[in-house]
This record gives structure tokens, C-alpha cells and sequence, in this order.
């Protein structure tokens, strides 16, 4: 039986409520020409890192006959406040665990079977080390044809010391995004196919973020965004 699109990724993504959609990051244009490929087929999905679980709901409507397995830490969530994990699905699975454990592999294992990933998106840690850890850990469990997705990684291989300087969260945590980790993570991937994606510059007028008395002053995360500094993606196939 031929199925028939009826909605995009974007759509699912704001219709879940997902900051990879509209709210934010648009990361759709990056995953949709990968995605649409194999978006009726029967695979399984790995995402780390659900937080509310938005991008579980969006990637569970987008792909209708696909498995999608989940971890978290659930440390800002507990799994009892998120709708997809109290609602059985035959379709999706988590693991309250933490991606850089080195035992996590065996621990998915354990609870999934001996299975393989043809995507894997790690929405993690966004710092360097937990994103080379996570690698390490879940990447064996990727098919041969399998794609490894990794969400809002700073480009220090795009960014000069000035650059670097005028961004709070790189001045204000130095050790976790120095250049030294980050080329220890790059070097890391060395036997991959490696596609990096620039997605920080938006539409003129893409309004995100909500206002906070308790954050940023009271302002609005962004307003007006042009520009999100870390609204990168890096793509890891097999050779």
C-alpha cells in the first residue's frame, strides 16, 4: 500500500511544540532531506536527551512505522510529568540512564535487545565531552547505513578567539568548551564520514524565547533572532 505525505517535518515539530521547529531552531532543513528518505519504513530511532518529550511526539507522527527509543537522565523532568512516558505505545521505549556511562551499551542491551539505530540524534549534554562520551557508548549500536546527529555543538573550527570571547556561555564555562576538548572529540570521529551544518542564521524576524523575570534580566531569550550561536548540526555516517 503507497502511503501518502500529509504533513512535513517542520509541522510536526511545531505541532509538538519543539524548539527544533519554528520556536527556535528550524532544524528541519537539516533532517528532513535525510528523514523523508526512509520516513515509511520500519527502523529503529535513538534519541538522547527528551527533556518534555516534544521531539519524541514530532518524530513518532512524522514516522509512522519507526521505533523510537529514548534516554535521559530525567534530572530537569521527572518521566512522571511526560505524557509519552506514561502513555503506553507499542512504538516507543526509554531508559532513565545517563549517555556518557561507560556501561551504557551493555545497559541498552540489557533492556532493548541486540539491536541497531539507522538514526541517532543526541540531543544531550552540549558540551564536548559528553558529546564525544555519548558517541563512544551509542555509535556501536548504529547500523552500517546508520546516521549520527549531533544538535547544538559551538563550531570552534568556525570561530575566532574574538567570537569565542563575546558568547557568555563559552566565556563563562571555559574548561567545557575549550579548544583543546573540542579537537579531542573531532579526533574521536576520524574513522567517520563527517557533514557539519551551519543552521545559525535565521529568517529576519524569527522571534524565540519567552520572557523570564528570573533569567536574562527579564528579556526574552532572543528577540528578533538572526543569529543563535550554537544552531549547528554534525552528521557521522560509516565510511
Amino acid at each position: 500500500m503507497e502511503h501518502k505525505k500529509t504533513t512535513t517535518l517542520l509541522e510536526c515539530f511545531n505541532k509538538a511544540l519543539s524548539d527544533k521547529g519554528i520556536r527556535k531552531h528550524l532544524y528541519n532543513e537539516v533532517y528532513e532531506p535525510h528523514f523523508e528518505k526512509i520516513r515509511h519504513e520500519e527502523f529503529n530511532f535513538l534519541e538522547i536527551g527528551i527533556l518534555r518529550g516534544a521531539s519524541v511526539d514530532a518524530h513518532l507522527d512524522y514516522f509512522p512505522n519507526a521505533k523510537i527509543y529514548a534516554i535521559d537522565t530525567f534530572e530537569r523532568k521527572p518521566p512522571t510529568q511526560i505524557r509519552t512516558c506514561n502513555e503506553p505505545d507499542p512504538r516507543f521505549k526509554w531508559l532513565k540512564a545517563d549517555s556518557t556511562d561507560p556501561y551504557l551499551t551493555a545497559k541498552m542491551q540489557e533492556a532493548w535487545g541486540d539491536i541497531k539505530f539507522d538514526i541517532i540524534l543526541d540531543d544531550g549534554a552540549h558540551w564536548f565531552d559528553p558529546m564525544r562520551l555519548t558517541f563512544e557508548q551509542c555509535s556501536p549500536m548504529m547500523s552500517d547505513k546508520g546516521k549520527y546527529f549531533i544538535e547544538d555543538m559551538w563550531p570552534l573550527c568556525w570561530m575566532t578567539e574574538e567570537n569565542c570571547a563575546k558568547i557568555w556561555q563559552l566565556s563563562k564555562f571555559p574548561d567545557k568548551f575549550s579548544r583543546a576538548k573540542f579537537d579531542e572529540m573531532i579526533k574521536s570521529f576520524e574513522h567517520m564520514k563527517t557533514t557539519h551544518y551551519d543552521c545559525r542564521v535565521k529568517p529576519q524576524g524569527h522571534r524565540i524565547g519567552t520572557s523570564d523575570k528570573d533569567r536574562n534580566g527579564g528579556k526574552p531569550y532572543l528577540e528578533l533572532a538572526e543569529w543563535i550561536g550554537d544552531s549547528t548540526i554534525m552528521m557521522l555516517e560509516n565510511k
